[in-house]
């Protein structure tokens, strides 16, 4: 009634109630009309306007820890909220990649090219194959042409270019010493090119028991289980009761056999054999080299297929580039070990 609850006090909860525009607001006023008339005085009012800014105040401080989901403050005792929980707003991609500057990674100004992926560098063949299905390099030679395959033994030394002799544009086979210290590093130079790597044959004794060279060969498999053959430089090592020993071992394991023992690839094996035509060491120089390289190419024209072992020196990679564009390496299909194993 105006006469208990004057015009003033009208305006002064009117302002309230349009300061506060929100259900804190219907709230005060609910509960001043619910008050007794002896009660309804202007500090009760100003009581409830006040009470109406907390709840206000308190709705907009959980609308904002719902927003950026923390959690919701508690509400006033007995007060209830009333206030709708803000659904999520989608995020927009560009808000979604924006990130803080001040813990952001500074982006890369360039994207970098992706590394070349070494075809199967280290992993183990699955059940059912063999390194040398494995790990050969592939290649598809011209119909009649004769295969040349050259193959470089690494020394094992630190200093050696690696990358460089890799790096020639027509298939290279490297021989390896699986007990070398940089076995494992000069593997991975070399596959990451895609070139194939063999193991070179462990020196062991003519009268070495056949149950330790079983496990001299196992842990040469798990030092280089890269290799597609064995190369045997010497010869000696598929001789007699040693050899007796060894070939069972290079079917089960799936690799292929080098040798310089003529006799040996005449012979009726269940594993693939090609013969060494000649194995030049560090010493050979230039011209030696340039002329085993020739005579090893009318070989391969004569048979249908030659490998020429040359020592993987510093030199090496220019004399065999200067070599190959020359004529005597025409008509000849420079070609890895593996395709030289796999029957003509």
């Amino acid at each position: 009634a105006p006469r208990q609850f004057p015009q003033q006090r009208w305006n002064l909860l009117l302002l309230c109630h349009r300061r506060l525009r929100s259900v804190s607001g219907s709230w005060a006023l609910r509960q001043h009309g619910r008050l007794p008339a002896q009660r309804r005085q202007p500090r009760h009012c100003i009581a409830l306007a006040f009470a109406g800014i907390v709840i206000a105040t308190t709705s907009a401080r959980q609308r904002c820890a719902r927003s950026k989901g923390a959690p919701a403050l508690a509400p006033l005792p007995g007060a209830k909220d009333t206030t709708p929980a803000a659904d999520p707003a989608p995020a927009s991609p560009a808000a979604a990649t924006k990130a803080d500057p001040a813990t952001a990674a500074p982006e890369p100004t360039a994207k970098a090219a992706p590394a070349p992926e070494p075809a199967a560098a280290t992993a183990a063949p699955g059940p059912g194959k063999t390194p040398l299905e494995v790990f050969a390099r592939p290649f598809d030679a011209s119909p009649g042409l004769p295969l040349f395959a050259l193959v470089l033994v690494d020394p094992g030394t630190p200093g050696l270019d690696r990358a460089a002799l890799a790096a020639l544009p027509f298939p290279v086979s490297f021989v390896i010493d699986p007990q070398s210290p940089a076995a494992a590093a000069a593997a991975s130079t070399y596959r990451a090119a895609g070139q194939e790597v063999l193991m070179q044959a462990p020196a062991l004794a003519a009268d070495t028991p056949a149950s330790e060279v079983a496990q001299s060969f196992q842990r040469l498999d798990l030092a280089l289980p890269q290799a597609v053959a064995l190369a045997d430089l010497s010869g000696g090592l598929v001789m007699g009761d040693l050899g007796r020993a060894v070939l069972p071992i290079l079917t089960t394991q799936g690799r292929g056999l080098l040798t310089l023992n003529q006799a040996l690839a005449r012979t009726d094996l269940n594993l693939p054999v090609m013969t060494i035509f000649a194995s030049l060491d560090a010493a050979a120089g230039p011209d030696q080299l340039r002329q085993s390289l020739d005579s090893a190419a009318t070989q391969a024209r004569k048979d249908g297929r030659a490998v020429l072992a040359l020592p993987a020196s510093p030199q090496m990679a220019a004399l065999l580039r200067d070599w190959a564009a020359g004529p005597t390496a025409a008509p000849l299909a420079l070609a890895p070990v593996s395709a030289t194993l796999a029957p003509r």
